[in-house]
């Protein structure tokens, strides 16, 4: 497996991600224009403040974070209880 870091140049667009935690609610915003919205709640599995899952209601997926450096990687979106052998890790910075 290669690990591929892909810019914004050559994704071809810019995404910027809102969790608001005092409401629960998540938007996805790409080249300017929502994409999704969704309300989510988080669990801590390990325990900490660090790494978990965040499950989005309206679609009734989820996906792993973990926070480290002042970034935020997420795993592949997943179906609610699915496994995946393997997938996708991306990684946001703080604006």
């Amino acid at each position: 497996m290669i690990q591929k870091t892909v810019t914004t140049a050559e994704a071809g667009y810019s995404e910027t991600l809102s969790f608001d935690g005092l409401n629960g609610t998540y938007r996805q915003i790409r080249n300017g224009l929502p994409i999704q919205n969704s309300t989510y709640t988080l669990s801590f599995p390990k325990g900490g403040s660090t790494e978990g899952i965040i499950y989005f209601n309206k679609d009734s997926t989820e996906q792993s974070f973990r926070l480290a450096d002042m970034k935020l990687y997420l795993s592949e979106r997943i179906p609610r209880g699915a496994v995946i052998a393997d997938g996708a890790m991306y990684e946001y910075k703080q604006q």
